[in-house]
């Protein structure tokens, strides 16, 4: 069965911390199709991530393997003020969806 999409106002976790250790958090935002802020924020252009290749894997085919085509979730996060908090109060924080589990989904009325 596949997993369900994380939405916004779904409560959500690390995705290996099965108790709840760290915190959770309530998804705010969602941001798609991210590339191009990535390739902006580190200067790469177009013609540079041509030219770079890894092992014969083009750096479009690394991106798409590093999650940068797929959505980020913005989480309002509460827990552990050794992780995420500061200072007891909850820190908006964005997270790539293989880092996350669904833990509550949100009621759409």
């Amino acid at each position: 069965m596949p997993a369900e999409e994380i939405e916004i106002g779904d409560l959500v976790c690390l995705e290996d911390d099965e108790d709840f250790m760290i915190g959770i958090g309530i998804v705010i935002e969602i941001a798609s199709n991210n590339h191009n802020v990535i390739e902006d924020f580190f200067g790469l252009t177009e013609i540079e991530t041509e030219i770079i290749e890894v092992d014969s894997v083009s750096a479009n085919e690394i991106a798409k393997k590093l999650y940068l085509h797929k959505p980020v979730y913005l989480v309002l996060w509460s827990g552990d003020k050794n992780y995420f908090s500061e200072g007891g109060r909850a820190s908006p924080l964005w997270f790539f969806k293989n880092e996350l589990k669904l833990v509550n989904k949100a009621t759409k009325d």
